[in-house]
């Protein structure tokens, strides 16, 4: 499963699919999330797994001082 989960982060879901013969990734590792979690969420079997390690830092939610 390893080789899928390395299929859906490069080439996409429907790669993620074809390795899997369209059962979808036991295992997902998303170190990003934002824009990613749809696809990986895609990219799942029906009962995987998904862990959240960590998430992207919302722009707007982090203000630039300029001191």
């Amino acid at each position: 499963m390893a080789r899928a989960s390395c299929a859906a982060r490069i080439f996409g879901v429907a790669a993620a699919l074809a390795a899997t013969e369209g059962l979808g990734v036991n295992v997902v590792l998303d170190m990003v999330g934002g824009s990613y979690v749809d696809r990986n969420l895609r990219a799942m079997a029906e009962d995987g797994r998904y862990a959240l390690i960590s998430l992207q830092p919302a722009r707007w939610l982090l203000p630039i001082s300029s001191r």
